[in-house]
């Protein structure tokens, strides 16, 4: 496989619901395909382009944002904190 030897990041600007944000979005490529990651969410998609990976990625990005106000939104009645054991072979 084949990596691209550059990445670089983009500021963009999510207007989600009239609510304006800013997120940083690094680009890569990979072989032939470019591939987007939001840091601050980790939302990521890809594109045969970095346009189309960078469209893409907002629409990723807005998808990610419509599901997070849906679960803020749940009220959770009675939470319970556990610990649990696990042992990596």
């Amino acid at each position: 496989m084949r990596f691209c030897y550059y990445a670089f990041i983009l500021f963009i600007t999510s207007y989600h619901h009239n609510m304006k944000s800013n997120f940083h979005l690094i680009i890569w490529q990979e072989g032939k395909i470019f591939i987007g990651r939001i840091m601050e969410n980790n939302v990521s998609s890809f594109g045969k382009t970095e346009e189309a990976c960078i469209e893409n990625t907002k629409e990723a990005l807005d998808l990610f944002l419509e599901n997070e106000k849906k679960i803020q939104e749940t009220t959770i009645k009675f939470p319970r904190l556990l610990e649990i054991s696990y042992q990596h072979a």
